[in-house]
């Protein structure tokens, strides 16, 4: 998303140059986006990943999640971690992704209704409710396994 903001911030600015300066050449305002946004997008791709390489959510949640999926006789360990957290971001990136779009797509009729904060109070009201039924309802062994002694 980062890239398409700067292609068409840096095509406006390059546009705007050929029609204005006299020594901008097309040539110059085409290396000058296509630069612009590959370096960009690879600064906010590294941004984005050291961030989240420091989440401490994100690493307690790998930590405890993908070791269930690696098999030590299927390989090395880091190459089953590594390929798993990659499938685990592509993953994000396109659900985040078809969120976003799906939210843009509706804004009009979202913004448009005076109902919408009441459906969206009740809804999640009872939502929670029904949760808080269910987890006082729910016994304590309930899906759990013992151990047996053997």
């Amino acid at each position: 998303l980062g890239a398409i903001l700067v292609f068409a911030a840096y095509g406006t600015y390059d546009i705007t140059n050929l029609s204005t300066l006299k020594g901008w050449s097309v040539k110059l305002a085409i290396i000058d986006i296509a630069w612009g946004t590959a370096l960009t997008a690879v600064s906010a791709t590294i941004g984005y990943l050291v961030v989240q390489a420091f989440n401490p959510k994100v690493a307690l949640f790998f930590l405890s999640f993908l070791p269930q999926f690696i098999h030590a006789d299927e390989g090395r360990a880091w190459t089953q971690a590594l390929s798993l957290g990659v499938v685990f971001v592509a993953i994000g990136c396109v659900t985040d992704s078809i969120y976003s779009l799906a939210a843009s797509s509706m804004r009009h009729v979202l913004l448009r209704g005076r109902a919408l904060g009441v459906v969206q109070r009740w809804v999640a009201g009872t939502v929670f409710i029904g949760l808080g039924l269910m987890a006082a309802t729910t016994s304590a062994s309930h899906g759990a396994t013992r151990p047996t002694g053997g």
